[in-house]
This record gives C-alpha cells, structure tokens and sequence, in this order.
C-alpha cells in the first residue's frame, strides 16, 4: 500500500491497535497526544513519511471527533475525505485499519458497506467529454485498490459479503450518474 489511514477519537489515550502494527510511528503519535499536538477533534491529523513502515511508507492519522456522535453519516463523511486525501497524494493503494474507525453508533457490518461504498463513490468522475489533456499523460482518477486492514481474525469472513453488496449498490449509483451526464439525446 501507498497510504495507511487511522481513524482516532477525540480524547484517546493511547494507540494500542496501531502499535500493533506501526510501533515507529505509533511513537510518535502517541508523542503528539502526550504534548497536545493532536487530540483526535474533528479535522486535526497528524502524517508522516517513512520507508521504513511495514504497512505503507506514510501513515496518515485522522481525527473523527466525539465517540458518541460519531454516526453513519460522519463516517461516510471521513471516509469520503479520506479517499480525497489519497486522492491528492496520487496514492494507488490505499490501507484502512478498519477497527480504528469503529466506535460510538457505527458498528463493523454498516461500515464496512459505507466503507466499500464511498470508496466507490468518492474516487467518481465524468470526464468523457472533456478535451483538456493532462500533461502527465493521463489524470489521476483515485486509489486503484482500497485495503481494509482488519486485526481480527475471522472478523473478515463476516464483513465479505457486506462489502459486495456495498460494491454492487456503489456500481449502480455510477451507472445512474454516467446516464444523467450524458447528453439527453
């Protein structure tokens, strides 16, 4: 992967998941939320860059707010942000650790959905008609490939077929959008 994104809620403590996995840069966060740098409110993040991480070479901590109004709808939110930023970052491969993203109303099996679903959405464009040429040969459309990191083991099996069915809902809603920006006759 290019890119590892972490969700943290306002007021944590400790980074207990993301030391499993990230022990470097888990430091360092962990750092950040001793002096006060970063809290987990809405909107902060914290990034760094390393060839030296086992996951990807930049980890990307995000901030989600409040546990307990941390809903569907603010999920989808982040996620669909998140995605931008790994737009911007021309990242291709994509690695969510999934559990950091679970807390106060969003359980495993609907965010797994939204997380396939916005993945979809989110990296969506119409430029069929557009003229204008890159000079890089080609526009960066989005992540290629979006991994969802999952620690627990056997938790994956559950979440397979809700992600399919994410995926499956995410190409319809294109196909509807491809027909309305086509013109109509």
């Amino acid at each position: 992967a290019d890119l590892l994104l972490v969700g943290a809620f306002e007021g944590v403590k400790s980074l207990n998941l993301l030391r499993s996995l990230e022990p470097d840069f888990s430091q360092a966060a962990e750092s950040a939320l001793k002096t006060k740098r970063f809290s987990g409110k809405k909107g902060e993040s914290l990034s760094s860059l390393s060839q030296g991480y086992r996951e990807a070479p930049e980890i990307y901590l995000a901030g989600l707010g409040s546990g307990e109004k941390f809903d569907r709808a603010s999920f989808a939110k982040s996620i669909a942000s998140l995605i931008g930023l790994a737009r911007c970052r021309k990242a291709k491969r994509v690695r969510f650790l999934f559990e950091s993203f679970l807390g106060g109303k969003v359980q495993a099996a609907p965010a797994a959905e939204i997380l396939a679903e916005a993945g979809v959405l989110a990296s969506y464009t119409f430029d069929k008609y557009k003229t204008k040429k890159e000079k890089d040969g080609g526009k960066f459309s989005g992540p290629e490939v979006l991994e969802i990191l999952v620690t627990k083991k056997g938790a994956e099996k559950n979440l397979g077929r809700n992600i399919q069915e994410a995926q499956i809902i995410a190409e319809g809603t294109i196909r509807a959008r491809n027909l309305v920006n086509e013109p109509g006759n």
